[in-house]
C-alpha cells in the first residue's frame, strides 16, 4: 500500500497518472517541471500494521510489516515528493547489491 505526497505545483501529475498504477512518479514531475532529480532518502522501519491498513492489505491487524519512506530531492527546489509504502513482513524482500573494487584497490572516495 503506498501513499504518495508531492508539493502542490506538481500535482497535476498525480491527477494524470490516476487510474494508470504507475510505480513512480518522480520521472514524470521532472520532465514535466524540468527537475533533475539528484538524491533519494530511503528509511525502512518495522511496525505493526494498524487495523485499516490490515483492511486494505488482506492481513492481520497487528501483524509485522515494514514502513519504506523515500524523500525525493532537486538541488533547486528540494524535497519535491514523498511515498510512504506499508508492507506485511511476509511480502517484503529487500536486496542490495555492492560491488567491490577491481583488483581489491579502495572504492573511489574511501582511501
Amino acid at each position: 500500500m503506498t501513499t504518495v505526497y508531492v508539493r502542490r505545483p506538481y500535482s497535476e501529475v498525480i491527477e494524470s497518472a490516476r487510474g494508470s498504477s504507475p510505480l513512480v512518479l518522480f520521472s514524470p514531475i521532472c520532465s514535466s517541471y524540468g527537475l533533475r532529480l539528484t538524491h533519494i532518502d530511503e528509511a525502512t522501519t518495522g511496525i505493526a500494521i494498524g487495523p485499516a491498513e490490515a483492511r486494505r492489505l488482506g492481513c492481520a491487524a497487528g501483524a509485522p510489516g515494514l514502513r519504506v519512506v523515500h524523500r525525493f530531492h532537486d538541488d533547486t527546489v528540494g524535497l519535491f515528493e514523498v511515498s510512504d509504502e506499508i508492507h506485511p513482513a511476509d511480502r517484503f524482500t529487500l536486496s542490495h547489491r555492492f560491488d567491490a573494487a577491481p583488483d581489491g584497490a579502495d572504492p573511489p572516495g574511501t582511501a
